[in-house]
């Protein structure tokens, strides 16, 4: 067992016990169902489906996966329902609950749980890394080793953010629980307040947070190099087996429907951006013009969504092959991203990720193309 590894047994494991049991009921936790998508003429004969999404404002970067295949029509013959929660204990509280069919987060949370709840099963994997720690682009910390001794925000102490965040200190020879501090911070404008008030030094979290704290703070953020910029299958899609046996049709529909959003997104962000802003004005800025507006969106979701259109194993979207995922597996066990060794063929169910990734890739690039707002 590694040092590091060893070393992250206390607060850390403190920290996960309470993302986990305080969970366990669902009542009253703030989740509730945000959209609808998906209907049609067929509505009565239609699959439904609840989508667990971690992020409670469904902000723009939510729009491959949320706005634009309700809008497109890529979720046809499915009534997609959206469960707006706190983020990836509760997306894995609600599957197990059964308040959820399909969830989206990081695998680290999944992962972590994974040799408790065997019921769960990953059903798809982005090949693209979107998780970062990041500074601003004047600090003189220029890499990860740099963050000895500083305090590094994060969304909060039970996120991927911070799984991954500390995966990334352990790759540059820290000890993620002694030679820095972590101080939880949120999102959006808390997370810009605390940076720009120098609480924090960095924030680790992925590209569409660290874009808002860049655009609420006017501070041009700069990216460390890290271990975690070489590791695949660090976010994708999750629901159980029991779910996924009596439900095989319709994840696999549900799964190109969304390969398809994330395709659209990745050709024409500014649609993307548009859609959702039109599915939830609240998420469009009010206090600046529109080509401003336009212009700091883009600057947040660009990069992310052509990171996940990215293809993995075979040129084949959301799939990666078992050699793949062990690699990954193996690498959060070395890096204290999980407390137990786990193998790929028990967490994972990648071969509806197979038929989901042949999804008519030509049409829709000829709607990205042909969009008019």
């Amino acid at each position: 067992m590694s040092q590091h590894r060893a070393g992250r047994t206390g607060s850390f494991r403190r920290h996960i016990l309470i993302g986990t049991f305080a969970l366990a009921s669902l009542a009253g936790s703030g989740l509730s169902l945000a959209a609808d998508a998906g209907k049609d003429a067929t509505a009565q004969a239609a699959k439904h489906v609840v989508f667990a999404v971690g992020n409670p404002a469904l902000a723009v970067d939510t729009a491959p996966y949320t706005s634009v295949p309700a809008a497109m029509n890529y979720w046809k013959g499915l009534d997609v329902k959206v469960l707006v929660t706190q983020g990836a204990i509760q997306n894995l509280q609600a599957l197990l609950t059964g308040q959820a069919d399909i969830a989206n987060l990081g695998m680290s949370a999944m992962y972590s749980l994974a040799t408790k709840h065997p019921e769960l099963q990953v059903i798809s994997l982005a090949a693209g890394n979107i998780w970062h720690t990041a500074v601003p682009d004047n600090s003189p910390i220029k890499t990860e080793a740099d963050l000895k001794g500083k305090t590094i925000g994060v969304q909060t102490l039970t996120s991927a953010s911070f799984l991954y965040g500390r995966a990334a200190l352990v790759g540059a020879g820290l000890d993620p629980d002694k030679d820095v501090k972590w101080l939880p911070v949120g999102v959006g404008a808390a997370a810009a307040n605390a940076l720009k008030q120098h609480h924090i030094d960095a924030y680790a979290s992925y590209d569409g947070p660290i874009g808002t704290i860049a655009n609420i703070s006017d501070t041009q953020m700069r990216v460390l190099p890290s271990v975690m910029d070489d590791q695949r299958g660090t976010l994708g899609l999750v629901t159980t087996k029991k779910y996924l046996a009596a439900n095989h049709d319709t994840v696999v529909a549900f799964l190109r429907g969304f390969n398809a959003g994330q395709h659209f997104a990745a050709l024409n962000p500014l649609a993307a951006v548009q859609i959702h802003w039109k599915a939830h004005p609240d998420q469009k800025p009010t206090n600046v013009d529109e080509a401003k507006a336009i212009r700091q969106a883009l600057s947040l979701v660009e990069t992310r969504f052509k990171v996940m259109d990215q293809p993995g194993t075979n040129g084949l979207v959301g799939y990666l092959d078992p050699p793949t995922v062990q690699k990954s597996l193996d690498f959060f066990f070395k890096n204290g991203v999980i407390e137990h060794p786990l193998k790929a063929a028990a967490v994972t169910a990648l071969d509806v990720a197979k038929e989901a990734a042949q999804f008519d890739a030509k049409a829709v690039e000829r709607d990205a193309k042909e969009w008019a707002k």
